[in-house]
């Protein structure tokens, strides 16, 4: 029994508990919700009664009035959370913000949908909006429901909006709306409501109004379009409209067929909406829908699509063909017939009209329209179902027509294709072709295509290999457009169907045309055209222009294996179960072992064409697998070039990869045995790589002879083993590899001992394998990168060694110098190496002496290997230090002091050489020689007198360079001098006189040929001049005489001859008027007819005489200017200087006279002052411009005063006509611009040639400064305008012109940016 507190403390609980419900019930009441308490303490502990309860509490202040305000939601909270707390405690907390929430987005107002946002967990941008809205201020819930709650909260509410709406424009869809917002796009559920929403506008739009719960509650939506399309049948105008509401209402997500690109759904209301369009006679927008649907490939559209094609009022009959197609493709089978039969009537239709509009046959289009006697037969033949569309064809009598006149036109196809080149063989018409001598047919094209196969993808399975000669595409069909014989084939074979009368054809050259049109579009399509030619040889006139590839020739061997197959049954499954690969892997081994003996005539030429295709494409794989290991190989010249074959294959051998080396050895040695290779070949083609290209390191190199057993392979065969060592392999060695070369002497060696007896090397040494081996042993460590192939090939292998000498090899390769051949023959001195090291010793470039002593200490410090060197081997080391071109950094005292130790060493050490004692001295006093003659031999050039001291050791090279003292022009005693120098070394036989001579006899073969020989002979005979030895001087002319008087010398060089005869020797001499004869005689001898003689030219009179008979023959300017010539090597006297005027005016004549006058005037040296006057005026009468430059080119002082005074009054429109560039190049070279330049018109084009160079006659210019008209420019400083402004400024500023000087360097100078500038520049002149 309890106590009395126990029952004191449980009646008291049960007043809490009864105070509690009265509290709840208290609440309740408020909210209108009344509820006894023994209700309540009854579903305190049932949750779900509890939600219903507090929900209706919710709810019922919700709808309070007036409505609760912000702060009553969340007393409302407090409430509940209240009431969970102290009574109904079976539900979790969060479940009372749940029912708040669901509350507040019930409501009905956007006040409290906002309110309940907060209490949700929505996206983050919806978030952010609403954080933009006025009514909420601030947080007013800290709790926060699930993402997951809180969208299905929201969606709740929303489909509660949606339901209780009457329409689209209800209220209660703007509170939907309101809801979604929350959301965003961040469900699919509430898009999905969203475009419910859309849906039900779009349908107001068009004209329907729909209840939304009545919409919500239809499972089928497209029952939604067709009430829609029933209510408003105009709607299917706007179907792109429709099939969004469509698409809205989820239509598009709806089931998919596998074969479809759109939903079921979609393809129903397409097919509607056609279908409205048709019975609205809108065949326009019914044929798009349907084309749509075919786009589309939804199959629920082959009903409309069908009427659509069967309608006649729709004139596109490709598109309708388009539709039939598609509607045999998904239609029910028992329709399937009729519908074939009417593509077939509607592709002739089609097929007819293509042929007519596009002209391409003349001769069917005159044969189309003339009547269709065949109508009511095709009539009888077809179905009730098509009747209707019979009657209703318009082109189906020339269809008809057509049909039958197809096979008249055909034999005229095949003219016509044959001329007309395929655009896929078009630039690809060269190479390698097939070739079959039973192909040939008359009128056959040589033209090739390449193969580039387009199939299906179904069919890529099978064609693995050839993926890369494949490429997957469409079939052909009628939008690609069709080829004549295309158009005709086809028409004859829907005729040959429905057993037309009257349709005879030979198919033949259509399938051939046909194939070879369709080969690079559809491969399958082409085959099929083949396999139906009447004769199956035929195809090879097709395969004879394809050009050879793997893709072509599998094609080719597969239509072969099909037909073979076909007589002989090789394969008994079905055929076409049969992969490609597979049927002519197995044909191929069957084929290879027939007696064609036993076989009929057809089946034999098949198989022999089998076999011989099958060897192609043989070839071909074989020259894809040496092209997958990298090796570069033509593949065209390795089908069809057995040699070509055989070097790839061994080619292969040489290029073995490193990482697998048997690799690609392993399929060079497959490939060999059937091209006829041997594998010792093969081995030892794979082995001259290792030793001539692998670069691999000689360890490695032996690895790979062990590893592929190649010594025993290679020395099988030793005769052959040793030729291909000696022949094939050493000469492509590289001779620096030592290693590699003792394998391969090794090697050589082995086959030494093989043939029973020492051989000797191939490459001409008689040093047996065995010594090559030893010298190898012992050079490698110490002479690394010499090569040793050149060091025992005969040549200088001091030369070769020199760079790698060092103390510790010096005396190794001493020792072994009996073993290395040398050019003159017979072996290498150990004398001859330490001379070599010495040299080197003493011309180390890693030091150089600073001072003349250090030359003696490095002597000194080569002595060790001077004294193991003979007494020959001195001598050459003495010419070494003493005159080579190394020497000459050495002063010649100090030469002739090193030249004295080595003498004294001789003298003391080699007293039996007396020769070598002699030659040693005699280079010693050659030096002291020219120490004693320095002065005089300073005055030859310095690369002349290094190149003399240097020759000395050289007969032929002291010639060769006195001779070309003598072209340069150095004096005679000079070269006598060098002469007498080197008499010291060598008693040399020739003397000055005779290498003079035979200089020039040498320089005149060239003389027509180069000006420079004919300047170099004037240096000659000016040498010969100043030498005075009349001797000399008389053997120089008579040398020289026979040149003149040789007429196929050029008439150039010999006027050159004679002027330098005339103008170096005098009259005792040379007879100076038969040279003048001779000049005036080969001056005139091809323009006058005149004769010169010596008796003409000896008196002024004489010569007088002379030129007026000449200047009677004068009817040219061309002769004016021969005649010119003659004046000019005539003496320079009185008279002279009067046939001077008479020509100049004579030339004045002439439309070009004035040009020449002012080209003469440059070369004339004198005339008398009245003479120019008169030809100044006689000039003036041509212009005086042309006076002014005559005036200026003769430069004497009455003539430049004439000039001064007229140019100063020129006004400036005659400055800016006479004043070119010309003019003012002449006037600043006279150095009278000054005296013009006040002249403002003179002053302003002058600065504008400063600036901007007028044009100046460069020819005229050359003359004048004795130069190339290439120099011109730079003399005159215009190629340097800032130059040239400056010295004309500075010869104004020298006259006093000191302003126009400053204006002229300013303005005129293109450098000068301003006059600070300029004035800086020049200050040390321009201050006053």
């Amino acid at each position: 029994r309890p106590s009395d507190s126990e029952m004191l403390a449980d009646l008291h609980d049960q007043l809490d508990e009864i105070r509690d419900l009265l509290v709840v019930a208290d609440k309740l009441v408020t909210m209108s919700v009344k509820k006894p308490l023994n209700y309540l303490k009854r579903i305190v502990s049932e949750p779900e009664n509890v939600k219903q309860l507090l929900t209706q509490f919710t709810r019922s202040a919700g709808r309070r009035k007036p409505l609760p305000t912000e702060s009553d939601w969340k007393n409302l909270l407090s409430d509940l959370l209240q009431m969970q707390k102290t009574v109904f405690t079976c539900l979790d907390e969060h479940i009372c913000y749940k029912m708040l929430a669901e509350a507040l987005l019930c409501n009905g107002t956007i006040t409290d949908i906002n309110l309940a946002a907060q209490l949700l967990d929505i996206p983050s941008a919806q978030r952010r909006s609403l954080k933009d809205s006025p009514s909420i201020i601030k947080r007013s819930f800290s709790y926060k429901l699930s993402r997951k709650e809180s969208n299905e909260l929201v969606l709740s509410a929303v489909k509660e909006y949606i339901n209780s709406a009457a329409h689209c424009k209800d209220k209660e869809m703007d509170l939907a709306k309101e809801c979604l917002q929350l959301l965003g796009s961040s469900s699919r559920e509430a898009v999905a409501e969203a475009n419910f929403i859309k849906a039900l506008e779009l349908l107001k739009s068009l004209g329907v109004e729909a209840l939304p719960l009545k919409v919500r509650m239809c499972e089928d939506k497209v029952e939604i379009i067709t009430e829609l399309l029933k209510a408003n049948p105009s709607a299917y105008k706007q179907h792109k409209k429709v099939a969004e509401v469509a698409s809205l209402f989820g239509l598009d997500v709806d089931k998919y067929d596998n074969e479809s690109d759109i939903s079921v759904g979609m393809g129903k209301t397409l097919a509607l909406l056609a279908r409205v369009a048709l019975d609205q006679n809108d065949f326009k927008c019914a044929l798009l829908l349907c084309q749509d649907l075919v786009k589309k490939r939804s199959k629920e559209g082959w009903l409309i699509c069908r009427d659509v094609a069967m309608t006649s009022n729709v004139k596109d009959a490709k598109a309708r063909l388009e539709l039939l197609e598609f509607a045999s493709l998904h239609c029910p089978a028992d329709d399937l017939e009729d519908l074939l039969q009417a593509r077939n009537i509607l592709e002739i239709d089609v097929l007819c009209n293509e042929k007519s509009n596009a002209s391409r046959s003349l001769k069917v289009q005159r044969i189309i329209g003339k009547g269709a006697e065949k109508v009511e037969q095709l009539w009888s033949q077809s179905s009730d179902k098509m009747q209707y569309f019979m009657s209703h064809s318009p082109s189906w009598s020339q269809a008809v027509s057509f049909v039958k006149s197809a096979a008249t036109v055909l034999p005229t196809l095949r003219n016509s294709s044959s001329t007309n080149k395929d655009p896929q063989s078009t630039g690809k018409e060269t190479g390698q072709h097939f070739s079959s001598e039973e192909s040939q047919v008359e009128g056959s094209s040589p033209q090739q295509v390449d193969l580039q196969i387009i199939v299906h993808p179904f069919y890529l399975s099978d064609l693995k290999e050839f993926q890369k000669c494949y490429l997957t595409g469409h079939y052909l069909d009628i939008e690609s457009g069709m080829s004549e014989a295309q158009t005709s084939f086809r028409a004859l074979s829907i005729a040959a169907k429905r057993e037309e009368e009257d349709v005879t054809y030979n198919p033949t050259d259509v399938l051939l045309n046909l194939a070879r049109e369709t080969l690079t579009k559809d491969a399958s399509l082409s085959l099929m055209y083949l396999l139906a030619l009447p004769d199956p040889l035929r195809a090879v006139e097709l395969f004879d222009h394809l050009r050879p590839s793997p893709c072509s020739l599998h094609f080719v061997l597969y239509y072969f294996s099909l037909l073979i197959n076909s007589k002989l049954d090789v394969v008994k499954d079905h055929i076409f179960m049969c992969g490609s690969q597979a049927l002519i892997a197995t044909v191929s081994e069957q084929a290879m072992s027939y007696d064609t003996s036993n076989l009929s005539s057809e089946v034999t030429k098949l198989v022999q064409l089998f076999r011989k295709y099958h060897k192609w494409k043989k070839d071909f794989e074989e020259a894809e697998s040496l092209l997958a290991v990298g090796l570069d190989v033509d593949v065209s010249r390795f089908t069809q070039e057995d040699e070509y074959q055989r070097e790839a294959i061994l080619q292969l051998a040489k290029e073995s990869l490193d990482s697998s080396p048997s690799d690609s050895l392993q399929l060079a040695l497959s490939l060999a045995l059937p091209h006829g290779i041997s594998e010792w070949l093969v081995y030892a083609t794979h082995l001259q790589w290792l030793l001539c290209n692998s670069k691999f390191p000689t360890r490695k190199i032996e690895q790979r002879i062990t590893q592929l057993h190649l010594r025993d392979k290679i020395l099988s065969n030793p005769e052959e083993c040793f030729i291909f060592l000696s022949e094939e392999i050493y000469p492509k060695m590289d001779g620096t590899q030592f290693g590699n070369l003792s394998v391969y002497y090794n090697l050589l060696k082995a086959c030494a001992d093989k043939l029973e007896g020492p051989q000797s090397m191939k490459e001409g040494s008689t040093l047996t394998p065995e010594v090559h081996l030893k010298i190898l042993h012992k050079l490698r460590p110490c002479l690394q990168g010499v090569d040793y192939k050149k060091l025992m090939s005969g040549g200088d292998p001091l030369e070769l060694v020199a760079p790698a000498l060092s103390v510790t090899n010096v005396h190794v390769l001493a020792k072994l110098a009996s073993k290395i051949p040398v050019r003159t023959g017979g072996p290498l001195k150990a004398s001859d190496v330490y001379r070599c090291f010495a040299l080197c010793l003493f011309w180390k470039v890693d030091e150089g002496p600073s001072q003349e002593a250090d030359w003696i200490k490095r002597y000194q410090e080569c002595h060790d290997y001077i004294n193991r060197m003979a007494a020959e081997d001195l001598l050459l080391f003495a010419e070494n230090v003493a005159i080579s071109t190394k020497a000459l950094q050495i002063s010649r005292n100090t030469r002739i002091e090193l030249l004295m130790l080595i003498l004294s060493y001789l003298q003391t050490q080699h007293k039996e050489s007396q020769k070598i004692i002699s030659s040693v001295a005699s280079l010693l006093e050659y030096l002291q020689e020219l120490s004693r003659h320095e002065d005089e031999l300073s005055l030859l050039p310095e690369t002349l007198r290094i190149e003399f001291e240097q020759s000395v050791s050289s007969e032929e090279a002291l010639r060769a360079n006195i001779e070309k003292a003598l072209l340069q022009g150095v004096a005679l005693n000079i070269v006598d001098l060098m002469m007498a120098c080197s008499r010291s070394v060598h008693l040399h036989p020739f003397t000055l006189e005779e290498v003079l001579l035979d200089t020039i006899s040498h320089t005149l073969q060239n003389a027509s040929l180069h000006e420079e020989n004919l300047a170099q002979i004037e240096r000659m005979c000016l040498s010969a001049k100043h030498y005075d030895n009349r001797e000399i001087m008389l053997k120089v002319v008579k040398t020289l005489m026979p040149f003149t008087e040789d007429k196929l010398q050029e008439k150039v060089a010999k006027l050159s001859i004679l002027s330098v005869l005339r103008k170096n020797f005098s009259s005792d001499v040379v007879d100076s008027s038969l040279l003048l004869a001779q000049q005036t005689s080969l001056l005139t001898e091809q323009d006058f007819e005149t004769q010169v003689s010596m008796e003409s030219l000896l008196s002024e009179e004489s010569r007088k005489e002379l030129f007026e008979s000449l200047l009677l023959e004068c009817n040219s300017i061309e002769k004016l200017q021969s005649l010119a010539e003659v004046l000019k090597v005539w003496p320079n006297s009185t008279e002279n200087r009067v046939l001077w005027q008479v020509l100049l005016v004579t030339l004045l004549k002439y439309p070009r006279g004035n040009e020449l006058v002012l080209l003469l005037a440059v070369e004339i040296e004198s005339l008398p002052e009245e003479v120019d006057k008169m030809l100044i005026q006689e000039l003036t009468a041509c212009g005086q411009q042309v006076a002014f430059k005559y005036a200026l080119i003769r430069g004497t002082t009455p003539l430049l005063d004439f000039v001064v005074e007229n140019m100063i009054q020129l006004d400036q429109a005659l400055v800016e006509s006479i004043c070119n560039g010309t003019i003012l190049e002449l006037l600043v070279l006279r150095k009278t611009i000054s005296d013009v330049i006040t002249n403002q018109a003179v002053h302003k084009i002058l600065v504008k040639h400063c600036s901007s160079p007028l044009e100046v006659d460069t020819l005229l210019f050359s003359k004048l400064l004795k130069c190339d008209e290439s120099q011109v420019m730079t003399i005159l400083l215009l190629d340097k305008l800032k130059d040239h402004a400056e010295s004309i400024a500075k010869q104004l500023h020298e006259r006093g012109y000191q302003k126009e000087a400053r204006s002229l360097y300013a303005e005129g100078r293109p450098l000068a940016s301003n006059l600070t500038t300029a004035y800086s520049y020049m200050s040390k002149w321009f201050q006053h």
